[in-house]
């Protein structure tokens, strides 16, 4: 068994990582988010485990169809700052007889790495 500090270790981890990164469960309802992926999507901690996905992540219907259907892409949310771009990650969690029981969804922060992106392309392309 695992010891408590091992559990509160595991916790702390969940809760200081930078990358946003949710839990849902096998009926599709959120049930754990950090708090990356709170502060980023804005939802309220009266919604996790009480709401379909599609509920909870109204407003991001793309990243909550993504969820459902366990589908990985990359996500543009828009902010005070201006837009950022993620890629999401979506792992399929599986019980007894290989059933899916949960999926964990991290969403990795690209928005560097579009930008670069970008920059060449233009380099590229001027005359």
């Amino acid at each position: 068994m695992e010891s408590d500090m091992i559990k509160e270790a595991k916790i702390e981890l969940f809760r200081i990582l930078r990358d946003p990164v949710l839990v849902v469960d096998e009926n599709n309802r959120l049930v754990e988010m950090n708090p990356a992926a709170t502060e980023l999507l804005k939802v309220t901690p009266s919604s996790i485990g009480s709401a379909d996905i599609r509920e909870s992540l109204k407003s991001f219907p793309k990243l909550a169809a993504e969820i459902e259907n366990s589908t990985s892409s990359d996500i543009d949310v828009g902010s005070y700052w201006g837009v950022k771009h993620y890629r999401t990650e979506i792992s399929v969690i599986t019980g007894e007889k290989n059933r899916a029981i949960a999926k964990v969804v991290t969403m990795r922060d690209i928005t560097k790495q579009k930008r670069l992106e970008k920059e060449i392309g233009r380099k590229t392309t001027a005359p």
